[in-house]
């Protein structure tokens, strides 16, 4: 089915400074959200984006007539850096009618490879190319149309292009024709069709394709909402490079138990409670206030104490409630329990814990290789997040394998280490009060060593 629905500049709301930008995720599972920044896909002839096929072309979808056993001359220039003769011989093919040859020189001409920049010219040689049939060049006509390079910006064409492009298996296409749906940009909005390019995309290894997927799958939008599902392709993603993917993924990693361990404490929890609210529901009102007061300590009162009227009679009243509260949430077979069976209840509980506990052990390595890439990378959630660990550390109940990349399941505590990310992630936005007090904490010696490692790493990302 083609693309239609009437032009409107309210459509192109979301297309700024000429870049298709989506907003997938926000933070899902993180105190501070990652936008998804997803623009227009290019093509370049390194990255080899053309459609499986019996016979693999070397530039296109298409194998260069001749013989099989010599590599194209033009291609081969190219990769080892020699453009001009790269050019000479892509000249030599295209007039031979080989569509390959009109991208390869679009290309050149477009990112001004050995030669002046021309994005008119290198326009007019990709609409040659996608009129011999050469889905690379159909699908950077369609990039250039859309951002209104080289030629006069026109979204509706470019969405058509797209749209054939991604039927021919063209990855990058596929996925921007999922964003041109997802955002209503010439056509009305449709999360389902995106879905189903998204999907196409991300089975060829579109990362980005993989991670907006996953997002989807997160929030339920145009599909069910899956856990598994969004994990998967989040996973998928990360494993690929994306730094929001890696930064998403560890921390899925990190809190993959953390339902199941908050209702095994609940419970656990409300096994050992029991005693003591039977206790105070037998006692008078007068007495139960006493034991209560005495439950909340003397600061908690005198928190309490110091609070406006209104507010501390909503206090006192949460207080005096809890004890019922708490029993009426109690299943009431737990309740029946004696006190032989609530323990031998809680042992089981513990065990089930500790077993959870063994789990996380073996997945802590690859969710701090992730989060560790993620900082490496930049990304100052993931410096935030890196620093924290290090601030507070982490001993696993049963130390896991050495991770991927040298790191061990156990993160000792180390405050130099920590405010040095801790900085890092501050100086890109990202603060944090606790963290501030760990720094400050430090000698000015200690503090003088966070500061050079912090221009360290700053340097390092310079020349890198």
């Amino acid at each position: 089915m083609k693309l239609s629905g009437t032009f409107s500049c309210l459509l192109l709301k979301k297309v700024t400074a000429g870049l298709v930008q989506l907003s997938l995720s926000a933070g899902v599972i993180l105190v501070m959200p990652v936008p998804t920044q997803a623009e227009i896909s290019y093509w370049s002839p390194q990255r080899k984006e053309t459609p499986k096929s019996k016979k693999k072309g070397l530039l296109g979808t298409e194998k260069p007539k001749q013989n099989p056993d010599d590599p194209d001359p033009a291609y081969s220039a190219f990769l080892h850096g020699e453009f001009l003769t790269a050019l000479e011989e892509a000249e030599k093919a295209a007039k031979k009618g080989q569509p390959e040859a009109f991208t390869l020189i679009a290309y050149i001409l477009e990112k001004g490879l050995g030669v002046a920049r021309n994005d008119k010219t290198a326009f007019e040689w990709y609409a040659k190319g996608a009129a011999k049939g050469d889905v690379n060049a159909v699908f950077a006509k369609a990039v250039m149309l859309a951002k209104g390079r080289g030629t006069k910006k026109n979204m509706r064409e470019a969405a058509v292009l797209f749209d054939k492009a991604a039927r021919k298996g063209h990855a990058a296409a596929q996925y921007n024709l999922a964003l041109i749906y997802i955002n209503g940009l010439v056509v009305d909005e449709n999360i389902s069709e995106a879905v189903s390019w998204l999907k196409k995309s991300a089975k060829q290894r579109n990362f980005q394709a993989q991670y907006d997927l996953g997002a989807l799958y997160t929030l339920g939008r145009g599909v069910k909402k899956d856990s598994k599902k969004a994990e998967y392709w989040i996973g998928k993603a990360a494993k690929g490079g994306l730094i929001n993917a890696e930064l998403e993924y560890a921390v899925m990693l990190f809190n993959r138990f953390r339902k199941e361990k908050a209702h095994i404490r609940k419970t656990i929890g409300q096994l050992r409670s029991i005693s003591r609210l039977l206790k105070l529901k037998k006692m008078s009102a007068k007495e139960r206030w006493q034991a209560i007061k005495k439950i909340a300590g003397p600061k908690r009162m005198k928190a309490i104490s110091r609070l406006p009227l209104e507010k501390r009679k909503v206090a006192l009243k949460y207080l005096k409630d809890t004890p019922g509260a708490m029993l009426a949430a109690i299943p009431s077979a737990t309740v029946k329990m004696t006190k032989k069976q609530r323990q031998e209840a809680i042992s089981r509980q513990l065990l089930i814990l500790q077993k959870i506990r063994k789990k996380e052990d073996a997945v802590f390595p690859r969710a701090f290789e992730f989060l560790y890439s993620a900082a490496q990378k930049g990304n100052p959630i993931a410096q935030n997040r890196l620093a924290r660990l290090y601030a507070y550390g982490h001993t696993p109940s049963q130390k896991a394998a050495q991770g991927a990349g040298g790191h061990r399941a156990e993160i000792r505590q180390n405050f130099i280490i920590a405010s040095k990310w801790h900085l890092l992630a501050k100086s890109r936005g990202v603060s944090d009060a606790k963290l501030d007090l760990v720094f400050s904490g430090l000698t000015p010696k200690e503090q003088k060593k966070v500061y050079r490692e912090v221009d360290d790493w700053e340097n390092l990302t310079i020349l890198n």
